[in-house]
């Protein structure tokens, strides 16, 4: 009975692991979605890159139609501070370096490794 509690309990912390994998993944999947990453289309216009100056202000680089703006965005408001030459920023957008996995190919991977009994190594990829 005992050996059968103990293997219950592996099992519960296992999948309890396995949904907060799961959950990380889908909230980070919506929030990334929700307040726009660098590069995320809306239409016409696209943020292509952005850094924070402090708490709430941020500098941006955005593509209206066929112009390239830097603008900074706070509180108060939002101002175009210059207009850049286009041609510095291409349309094609970045991929992931070669190689580069997501998250759940990752986890996928180490779920199968567990299952094939490969887990705790090192293994060379």
């Amino acid at each position: 009975m005992e050996m059968l509690w103990a293997v219950l309990s592996m099992l519960g912390m296992i999948a309890l692991m396995i949904a907060i994998f799961a959950g990380a993944y889908y909230v980070t999947r919506f929030l990334g979605s929700r307040y726009g990453a660098p590069g995320v289309s809306g239409g016409k216009i696209r943020v292509l890159d952005q850094a924070a100056t402090g708490k709430e202000e941020r500098l941006l680089i955005v593509r209206v139609a066929d112009k390239v703006y830097l603008l900074a965005a706070g509180p108060a408001g939002t101002t175009k501070l210059d207009e850049l030459d286009p041609a510095l920023f291409p349309d094609t957008p970045v991929q992931p370096a070669a190689g580069a996995d997501n998250f759940l190919q990752v986890l996928q991977t180490a779920i199968h490794r567990q299952h094939s009994g490969t887990a705790g190594g090192n293994t060379a990829t």
